[in-house]
């Protein structure tokens, strides 16, 4: 999930019932969007 506003709550919810994989807030680094593309596909 890529997200200019922080809502806890929001991100809470989506880790515990959407399956999410990583939270990155604005701004992002491209090294961590990067890392995070990556890690993600690992888990295929």
């Amino acid at each position: 999930m890529l997200t200019g506003q922080v809502d806890e709550a929001a991100i809470g919810r989506a880790k515990e019932f959407a399956n999410l994989h990583c939270c990155l807030s604005k701004p992002w680094s491209e090294a961590e969007l990067l890392e995070t593309i990556k890690s993600g596909l690992s888990k295929l």
